[in-house]
């Protein structure tokens, strides 16, 4: 394994999470207080706990595998890696419809590699992550 990271969820993203127990308090209180304090405590740990286990993760070995998306290293060109700014303008005004992209909003860096396969009708790949340099390292020594 050339390389390897999880897409965890942002401590904004857990504490919006986590606010969701008052939401679900007033929503279980006409049950009872005691069932609406269970409800809203399972229900926000429930909630908290499917964003750990649903984090997609990035790894890279003979595939480059995002979540569902595989792609083999040989179809693999060049990367750019990307700050905030040009992520932002990428998958905004200058975005392509035939790219593939895998964006997580709380991840404000990300990777560009383009596809070299000549059936494939996808430009580009763009993947949010929070190591670009590292994955972008990876894929060019992978491709050596």
């Amino acid at each position: 394994m050339l390389f390897r990271e999880r897409l965890w969820p942002s401590a904004g993203v857990l504490l919006a999470a986590s606010l969701s127990f008052p939401m679900l308090l007033l929503a279980a209180l006409p049950f009872g207080p005691q069932v609406g304090f269970m409800a809203a405590f399972v229900g926000s740990v429930g909630l908290v706990t499917l964003l750990f286990a649903t984090a997609p993760t990035i790894s890279l070995d003979s595939h480059l595998k995002v979540g569902r998306m595989r792609i083999p290293i040989e179809a693999l060109a060049e990367t750019q890696t990307l700050d905030k700014e040009a992520l932002k303008k990428l998958i905004g005004p200058e975005a392509d419809v035939r790219a593939q992209l895998f964006i997580r909003g709380y991840i404000k860096a990300g990777i560009k590699i383009a596809i070299s396969d000549a059936t494939d009708p996808t430009p580009y790949v763009v993947i949010s992550t929070r190591k670009p340099k590292e994955l972008a390292v990876a894929l060019l020594a992978n491709r050596s």
